[in-house]
This record gives C-alpha cells, sequence and structure tokens, in this order.
C-alpha cells in the first residue's frame, strides 16, 4: 500500500454507483500536525489534486474567468433548435383545438348573465379584476360592445410585447381628451398631469381638455410580460384611482396579485370576479410568436408584420402622421427613379422642419416637440429614422417601397 493509499480511506456509496473520498480524523490531525494547516503559506502546485489532472484544473478555472456569453448569441442558439420551432408551429395548432366547444359556448352563456352586475358593481365606485382558467379576451371585448357603447373606452393588449403604458397615455390624452400639447416624457408625470386634468376643471380648460364624466379602460392580461414593472403598474393603479375612470382588467398568471403593494391595491379598488371560460388563449398566443421568432436578431425588425404590430397599439393620429411621412416617401422616391437616383436614406429622407410644417399645416402635430411624441414607438422600435444631411435632421421610414405600398394599402387604407 503506497503513501497516498495510507492517508485516505475510501468509502463505497453502492446505492448510488460512485466512491466518495472520506479522510479519517487520524489523518487531518497528521497534516495539520506537519504543518499544512492555518497561518502556513501554501506551496503553489506541491500536492496533486485527487482524480483532477493539473491541465484539466487549468482549463476550468480559464473557463470561469472568461465572460458569460450575452442573451443575443445564447438565443440564437436558443433559436435554431428544434424544440422552439415544434413551441412556434404548434401553438397555433393547439389554439384551434374545437373540442369542448359546445361546453364553453354554455359557460360563457352563464357568464354573460353577470353583466348587470358587473355594471352595478362599477357604478358603485370598483373597478373589477376577472381571474379564472381560459382566455378573458372574448368575454371582456362582449361587455364592452354591449354595455359600454355609450361611453369612451380605451382598450390595451396587455399580452402583446409592443404595449406600454406611454402608448395608454397618449391614446387617453389626444383621442379622448383631445389634447394636442406636449406632454411630459416620463409616464408618471404624464399621468400626474391627466390626474390634474380630471380632478381640477380649471387645469382641463387651460388644456382645452374635454373631460368624459366617464371613462372606461380595459386592459387585458394586465399581468402581461410588457405591463409588469413596478413603473407601468403604478401608473396603471394611479389612473384606476381617479373617479371618472373605470378599469377592467384580466389576469392570468396564479401570482400576479404580487405585482402591487397595498398603495397599489388601494389605488385599484378592485372587485374580484371568477370568470374561468376555459377558451383557449390563441390570439394572445399569436401575438407572442414574433417574439419568439426574434430570438438571436440584434435589432427589431422593420418589416411589415413589425410595424403592423406597432399600428395596432398607437392613437389614430400617429397612424396619420405615419401616413403622411410613408406617402411623402413614396414620392420621393417616385421622384428619384425620374431622375435616375438610388434609394439612399438620405435621399428619400425629408427634412424634419420640412414635415413638421406639413404637420401643422394638416392638424396633426403643432410643432416638433408634439412630432416626436406622436412618433416615439416609431422610434424605438427603429420604424422610423432620423440622419443628418448638412446639419440638418432628416426623417424617413426604414422600409423598402414595396413594404411602404403593403401597409399603406392593408394598414392604413382606412385611416383618415
Amino acid at each position: 500500500m503506497d503513501h497516498d493509499e495510507e492517508r485516505f480511506q475510501f468509502c463505497s456509496l453502492e446505492s448510488e454507483g460512485v466512491q466518495a473520498i472520506q479522510p479519517s480524523i487520524e489523518v487531518v490531525r497528521q497534516w495539520h500536525s506537519e504543518g499544512n494547516g492555518k497561518g502556513r503559506k501554501r506551496k503553489k502546485n506541491t500536492q496533486p489534486q485527487l482524480g483532477v489532472d493539473d491541465d484539466e484544473g487549468e482549463d476550468y478555472f480559464a473557463f470561469q474567468a472568461k465572460p458569460s456569453k450575452t442573451t443575443k448569441s445564447s438565443f440564437k442558439d436558443l433559436s435554431d433548435k428544434v424544440l422552439i420551432k415544434a413551441f412556434i408551429e404548434g401553438v397555433p395548432e393547439q389554439a384551434r383545438n374545437t373540442e369542448y366547444a359546445e361546453h364553453r359556448a354554455l359557460l360563457h352563456k352563464e357568464l354573460k348573465k353577470s353583466f348587470p352586475k358587473w355594471m352595478h358593481q362599477i357604478q358603485s365606485g370598483f373597478n373589477l379584476l376577472f381571474y379564472g382558467f381560459g382566455s378573458k379576451l372574448k368575454l371582456l371585448d362582449e361587455f364592452g360592445k354591449s354595455m359600454l357603447s355609450a361611453y369612451p373606452l380605451v382598450t390595451v393588449e396587455g399580452y402583446s410585447p409592443t404595449t406600454t403604458v406611454r402608448n395608454l397615455l397618449t391614446m387617453i390624452t389626444q383621442s379622448v381628451l383631445g389634447v394636442v400639447q406636449p406632454m411630459p416624457a416620463e409616464p408618471m408625470d404624464h399621468c400626474r398631469v391627466l390626474q390634474t386634468m380630471f380632478h381640477s376643471q380649471a387645469a382641463a380648460r387651460a388644456a382645452r381638455a374635454a373631460i368624459p364624466e366617464d371613462l372606461f379602460i380595459i386592459v387585458h392580461n394586465i399581468d402581461g410580460l410588457a405591463l409588469r414593472s413596478p413603473a407601468a403598474q403604478s401608473v396603471l393603479a394611479r389612473l384606476a384611482s381617479i373617479p371618472q375612470i373605470h378599469m377592467l382588467a384580466s389576469i392570468d398568471h396564479a401570482y400576479a396579485p404580487l405585482l402591487w403593494n397595498h398603495i397599489m391595491v388601494g389605488h385599484f379598488n378592485f372587485a374580484w370576479q371568477d370568470a374561468t371560460t376555459f377558451e383557449p388563449y390563441e390570439h394572445e398566443s399569436e401575438a407572442n410568436l414574433a417574439l419568439y421568432k426574434s430570438f438571436g436578431k440584434n435589432e427589431v425588425q422593420s418589416g411589415h408584420k413589425s410595424v403592423r404590430s406597432v399600428l395596432n397599439s398607437v392613437p389614430a393620429n400617429a397612424k396619420r402622421i405615419f401616413k403622411l411621412l410613408a406617402n411623402t416617401q413614396l414620392q420621393k422616391i417616385k421622384e428619384m427613379k425620374e431622375l435616375g437616383g438610388r434609394g439612399a436614406a438620405r435621399r428619400k429622407a425629408i427634412a424634419l422642419a420640412e414635415f413638421s410644417t406639413m404637420c401643422e399645416q394638416n392638424l396633426l402635430a403643432g410643432g416638433r416637440d408634439a412630432l416626436n411624441t406622436h412618433l416615439r414607438e416609431f422610434f424605438d422600435h427603429k420604424i422610423v429614422k432620423k440622419v443628418g444631411q448638412s446639419g440638418e435632421e432628416m426623417l424617413y421610414v426604414d422600409m423598402s417601397e414595396k413594404e411602404l405600398v403593403s401597409v399603406l394599402q392593408e394598414d392604413l387604407a382606412k385611416v383618415d
């Protein structure tokens, strides 16, 4: 028996199928008595590591010292996996499952009988929170059409990755209140200004805001990924606390209430409603497929699908401005072709000052600040870009001519 075998005892763990190394108490004492314990400076690489080669140990620590991969590269590898591809292709098929369709229809019919009760609770000063298994999108939309047709209504798609509270605030400010003046860039500051307008008639008159007696907001999936941040929930809670605003929201995550502290809970003032529908999350799933397909891409796609998602989330005035910009760009492209020019970004772009004047003439935006506010979502998603030319800011849509024509014909044809 050699020296190493004398100093260590081996214990076989037959149940686990492995061997563990356990130094005996006598060996440990002997090791300390030889001066190997605390207080003595160890010599580098004097003792061989049991079960690990020197090269392997160095490779391990060298690997650990390397910076970790970023999510871009890891998601790029992940997006190529068969599992993700199968998930993307399989969700719509599962969502279209028609099994137990008759039972779900009966359940939906029973839930519709609660519409008068829900309306009474709203009139009593409560906001409503709908929980339960299954998509509640169809149920809430039907409630809005049948019970809220006489009131201004704003719908928020919390399940969409492109949804932001900034979109909601802009829609309330411009589409509901008719305010065109620039608002604070920070959502919470914007929300405070709205709160002041609703509370003070003088502030509303100063902003030329048409304050409605009742404003309804339906938030599909208030616990959606795009709205889960504390800042977003704080803005929603503050909006819900305004007496003239009535909020109807749905949740699907089991731990959704953990998003709110006691202050938010007081502001929301929710009356909980069991709205178990067992309906498939078809629309919600389709809205998130683009997010899974974009894994590994360095920038947000600026194609037709991405533009359509943004157009669905911005107010009508922002759509009109984008339509004007797209038509102007197509006209410049046409002029370039007639002159035999190429489609460089600088050539098809329009001066920001010139376009701001066009928006003012068409009563779409009053000045550059208002224009930038309307186009902020398009800037954030890299659909509309700015370039500098001779010290002047230029504006253009980062899309091909074919894509611009498709967007104008399919998505903006009904926008006046």
